[in-house]
């Protein structure tokens, strides 16, 4: 028994006395003494408070409240939480308090593992190697002289690690084709998994379908693709009793589709041409260049309109690649595209030894050897040009001549003489060719008619 104050009544009879109690739970009894006095016989009174002490709060932070609720057989679970004061808006930590850790398996005894909290009111305990099944955890603080008892409990399965496969083609292909995927699944130690659902989603999102794996765990997938986009699919098998999901995954880049066109199949050196360069992606970084028989590359700038087609007109004097490539990305190969837009040289002729024409002949004595002169564009200094000549007969252009090589001057220019004795009204035409080369390809003047009189 504590003897606590003495007090004398107020007016009305009252009193009163504090005990400072400092936190210890238990039943407290308190006795009031009135020893009497002259006009007063003696009293006493007794009555039971019991003190409940203050509330903990018990946080558990390993396994988070967001975590699947499943481990791997073999793993060591960490159980981690705090104690803290709830009678404190600071929430204080709790120090050295006593946790008990309790454990089920699959509904069996229940094994206990102790730890106490640290300075910061924490307290962690290592569940080792844990087994197949639901494990059933309770964690309990008993209390103390200040704190009253709490608990709290959750649970955990532990399943098979599972191991799921996805095997497709190196490369998709160009065109819309049905593509065939395999797998396994398979525990980590290789037993076949039977019966299990595997769904599959493409590049990210968009569901792909689902299949069941055979006896032997397998499985076969299958969905028509092209290359155009990249391809990621992601095949994800479904937790079972005993094994948990399990993801594999593959990704393929896209094949960006590169197209160069041009107005004409063919120029001649002078012409104008119109040039196309797309690519069937409005947001590639494409590169477009053209490069000239001899020169270095010229860069078009890109330019390219809602289809992705980039329009320019160039003028032509040789034969000319026009390359369009686009640089490897995060979704796409490179990729590269090369067109040689053939071009045949420009021939100026002209023919002298004539004395007058009519139409398309001109006139030239019998006597006259006719010349015919040429310069050629670009220029060929050195090339081989040949003239060709072909006789009318009985309304027939018929061969007659072709000349051996005849190599242009440093200008370009170079002549032929048609020589013999060709009787009064003999027709002759007569032109320059040229054979094709890296520079351009085969080549050919106009026709320039001849008529011989006396």
């Amino acid at each position: 028994m504590t003897a606590l104050e003495s007090r004398t009544t107020a007016y009305d009879g009252r009193f009163g006395v504090v005990d400072y109690i400092n936190e210890v739970r238990g039943e407290y009894t308190y006795v009031v003494t009135f020893e009497g006095d002259g006009e007063h016989a003696a009293a006493e009174a007794s009555w039971v408070v019991d003190v409940h002490g203050s509330t903990a709060e018990l946080e558990m932070l390993q396994p988070a409240p967001d975590w699947p609720k499943f481990y791997r057989v073999g793993n060591d679970v960490m159980v981690q939480g705090v104690l803290t004061d709830k009678r404190d808006y600071l929430d204080p930590p709790i120090q050295g308090a006593a946790i008990k850790v309790r454990q089920s398996v699959a509904g069996g005894e229940p094994t206990e593992v102790a730890s106490t909290t640290d300075s910061y009111g924490r307290f962690t305990v290592t569940l080792p190697d844990v087994s197949l099944g639901r494990h059933d955890i309770e964690v309990v603080f008993p209390g103390d002289a200040v704190y009253q008892p709490l608990s709290t409990s959750f649970y955990f399965t532990v399943l098979h690690e599972t191991v799921l496969t996805l095997a497709g083609p190196t490369e998709l292909p160009t065109d819309y084709e049905l593509v065939t995927f395999t797998g396994r699944l398979t525990t980590d130690t290789g037993e076949a998994i039977g019966g299990a659902s595997v769904s599959f989603r493409v590049n990210g999102g968009f569901s792909g379908g689902t299949v069941t794996t055979a006896a032997d765990g397998t499985y076969v997938f299958q969905r028509i693709f092209d290359n155009r986009q990249p391809l990621t699919l992601t095949a994800q098998s479904a937790q079972g009793e005993t094994y948990g999901p399990a993801t594999a995954g593959q990704r393929w880049y896209g094949v960006r589709r590169l197209f160069i066109n041009t107005d004409r199949s063919a120029y001649v050196s002078g012409d104008s041409a119109a040039i196309e360069a797309s690519v069937n992606d409005t947001i590639a970084d494409e590169q477009i260049r053209m490069t000239p028989y001899g020169n270095k590359p010229i860069s078009i700038p890109r330019n390219p309109d809602d289809s992705g087609t980039t329009r320019f007109t160039r003028t032509l004097t040789r034969n000319t690649t026009i390359t369009l490539s686009t640089p490897l990305d995060g979704d796409h190969l490179a990729a590269s595209l090369s067109r040689v837009i053939p071009v045949s040289p420009r021939f100026a002729q002209a023919l002298s030894g004539s004395y007058a024409s009519s139409g398309s002949y001109l006139y030239v004595h019998k006597s006259t050897d006719p010349r015919l002169k040429v310069t050629v564009s670009p220029n060929r200094s050195g090339k081989c040009v040949y003239a060709r000549t072909q006789k009318l007969v009985s309304g027939t252009w018929t061969a007659f001549r072709r000349s051996s090589c005849i190599r242009l001057n440093s200008l370009s220019y170079t002549s032929y003489v048609l020589t013999g004795s060709p009787a009064a009204g003999a027709r002759f035409r007569m032109r320059f060719e040229s054979s094709s080369d890296s520079m351009n390809v085969r080549g050919y003047g106009s026709w320039r008619y001849v008529k011989f009189t006396s």
